[in-house]
């Protein structure tokens, strides 16, 4: 229901949220970037192949920044974390992220 495709109002979107948030997932995307601003190491997934850019953002664990190093944009990747928040336009956003080997 989060896609840009969704009919389903953003009022239902942000009640359908609250069971989601601060659950923990582990997923298989394709990344499409990774980089470092302000401190922070984000990796930005495309689950979905008609996406221009990214569907979640991903806020690594500093501990992950060797794994992280290893991987290139276009990369098929498994990762963890906590959902933390959604928009329409922007990519859903996970906390705590560990890439899993």
């Amino acid at each position: 229901i989060y896609n840009l495709a969704s009919k389903v109002t953003e009022l239902r979107k942000e009640e359908e949220w609250k069971q989601f948030k601060g659950k923990r997932i582990q997923w298989t995307g394709t990344v499409s970037s990774i980089s470092e601003s302000f401190g922070i190491l984000s990796l930005q997934i495309k689950m979905n192949p008609e996406t221009f850019t990214s569907d979640l953002l991903i806020n690594l664990k500093e501990n992950q920044r060797s794994k992280a190093i290893d991987y290139s944009e276009g990369d098929r990747i498994t990762f963890s974390g906590l959902l933390e928040d959604w928009g329409t336009l922007m990519p859903i956003t996970l906390s705590d992220g560990e890439i899993v080997e």
